[in-house]
């Protein structure tokens, strides 16, 4: 009688796990990619490809959407970078509630 509630109890909290991790990974890459371009170190072309070589490689590469935007996109003083991935690519078993993707904005001052 216990053992099925802490099956699923487990299975939660390593898919929660999952999630959180995947979301940790994504502000990282997020953050990386933009200071590349408030820096002028790189391009949004080359941006995109350096947070997607440090994004977990159990999603596939074409789940994810990733945004980066120099200031002379943003129209602004500042740098963006986003990055998306729908939840469901980013879990094992869907079988508990979750949110439809995971979301990471990061915004800088572009450096003179």
């Amino acid at each position: 009688m216990v053992l099925p509630m802490l099956i699923t109890l487990m299975i939660g909290t390593f898919q929660y796990g999952l999630l959180m991790f995947t979301y940790a990974s994504m502000l990282d890459a997020a953050r990386n990619a933009t200071r590349k371009l408030a820096v002028g170190s790189a391009t949004e072309a080359q941006a995109r490809t350096g947070a997607l070589s440090v994004l977990p490689t159990w999603i596939p590469a074409a789940s994810w959407t990733i945004t980066p935007q120099d200031s002379t996109t943003t129209g602004t003083t500042s740098v963006q970078t986003t990055i998306v991935v729908p939840s469901a690519k980013a879990s094992v078993l869907n079988l508990a509630p979750m949110p439809a993707s995971l979301t990471v904005k990061v915004v800088m001052r572009k450096e003179a």
